[in-house]
């Protein structure tokens, strides 16, 4: 007789959301790198762009995002994308159902050095190049 398949015992894979957030006036050849990095470790990253009305910047929000999608799109990363957002970062993380993994669930190789670090709401997450 064939097993009958119920939702119950059918997992579906969670999927892994990381934010960067971060003012980005102006957006960095560094934070390119972190944000290349997480593209790799995680389904989906996206680029908090916070907006703090007490802090003088450079660029507007509007020319700091759009040079950020510009940085993707010619970089190809379709798994990132970027967001202004105002208030505090914890809340933005939440309404992104942003994940947050153990390192040894990132697909690290055993015997990889990785440290990790929380400040605030962000995580941190350094893997040294090989």
């Amino acid at each position: 007789m064939p097993k009958k398949t119920t939702e119950a015992s059918v997992a579906t894979p969670t999927r892994k959301i990381a934010v960067f957030p971060g003012q980005f006036d102006p957006i960095t050849l560094g934070h390119l790198d972190i944000i290349q990095r997480g593209s790799v470790l995680f389904d989906q990253v996206i680029v908090a762009v916070g907006v703090n009305p007490e802090k003088r910047e450079l660029f507007t929000h509007e020319h700091r995002l759009k040079l950020i999608h510009e940085l993707l799109e010619q970089n190809e990363l379709s798994n990132v994308r970027a967001e202004l957002y105002t208030g505090l970062t914890a809340d933005f993380v939440r309404a992104s159902k942003a994940t947050a993994e153990a390192v040894e669930d990132l697909g690290l190789v055993p015997g990889m050095v990785a440290t990790a670090s929380v400040k605030a709401t962000s995580v941190v997450v350094e893997v040294p190049e090989p």
